[in-house]
């Protein structure tokens, strides 16, 4: 696509259809499960992704050893094509609700499912940057468990959810598109005796240690993370997944406070919290974004999954 002769040639023969699905696949990493986005065999995907790589003279995904169904990801071609090919399909959709008079708020509005420990860092700027660029949009932004902001995405009360990769028998009728792998951080404040220091597990959990609640998957990952090291368990544990009662906290004493490390990241970056070497290798958590198969995204939904794409890159 680099000579003018193939870059007009492209123009000329690429069609909606063709940008619709390399998103879809680029995004779902997957030609089966973009195929099911789409409504369409995962033949016609190959076949439509294949008339798109000819126009382009270029290939455009990475496909694995198993065959054409898997991807490993983009190349370099694919990803100076998929920001081109969002901003495409952006403009039509946003140009079919402007001109549509069943719903004419729809292109004012978004309503953004976010799971807790998620509020923090990359979405409020992602968020803001949005606002930034469309300041008609009217935003209702609602917090809460991972299950039950992808039960009301389901049932039609929200547009788009942030949350963390489930269990795919609870991801029915939803796509998950990968932003990035979080993993637990251990935070203290600045100051403390352990700070410029890697003391050894088991002495770090000698202190008062704040975690999220039994049954939650912060939890759950740090359970495990004990048991895989042999760790006793702490002796004094204060259980909260109140990120404002956590953070307070650890600012007022010595305790050690283990959280996601998305909702901690910002306190890094400022420097109000101070992260502890520690590995911590087995607490990786995949977090994206949600969509609701079959229902044909907001165009507002598609920008902020592009602004969340770019401020995830930039996290460490």
């Amino acid at each position: 696509m680099s000579s003018p002769a193939n870059s007009s040639a492209f123009s000329r023969a690429v069609q909606l259809r063709h940008l619709r699905c390399f998103v879809a696949v680029a995004q779902e990493r997957h030609l089966g499960r973009a195929a099911s986005r789409l409504s369409l065999s995962q033949p016609a995907v190959s076949k439509t992704l294949g008339e798109l790589e000819e126009m382009a003279k270029s290939q455009l995904i990475r496909r694995t050893i198993e065959g054409r169904r898997g991807m490993l990801g983009l190349t370099d071609a694919g990803e100076r094509l998929l920001s081109h090919s969002i901003a495409v399909l952006d403009a039509v959709g946003a140009g079919g609700e402007a001109l549509s008079t069943s719903s004419p708020s729809a292109a004012d509005s978004l309503r953004l499912g976010v799971l807790t420990c998620l509020c923090a860092g990359a979405m409020p700027r992602s968020l803001s940057r949005l606002l930034e660029q469309r300041p008609a949009l009217q935003v209702t932004v609602e917090t809460g468990s991972n299950l039950s902001l992808m039960d009301a995405l389901r049932a039609g009360s929200l547009d788009v959810v942030l949350g963390r990769m489930s269990d795919p028998k609870l991801m029915q009728g939803l796509s998950f598109e990968l932003l990035g792998i979080e993993t637990l951080a251990w935070a203290v404040r600045p100051g403390h005796a352990f700070c410029g220091s890697t003391p050894p597990l088991q002495t770090l959990l000698d202190q008062t240690v704040i975690l999220h609640p039994p049954g939650t998957v912060p939890r759950q990952r740090a359970d495990t993370l004990f048991a895989a090291r042999a760790l006793a368990a702490p002796a004094r544990i204060v259980e909260t997944s109140d990120f404002t009662l956590a953070r307070a906290m650890v600012l007022r004493s010595d305790a050690v406070w283990i959280a996601p490390r998305y909702a901690v990241e910002e306190d890094f970056s400022q420097g109000s919290l101070v992260q502890l070497s520690v590995d911590a290798a087995g607490t990786d958590e995949p977090v994206g974004i949600f969509r609701k198969v079959g229902k044909p995204n907001l165009s507002s939904v598609e920008h902020l999954a592009q602004l969340l794409r770019e401020d995830f890159k930039k996290l460490p």
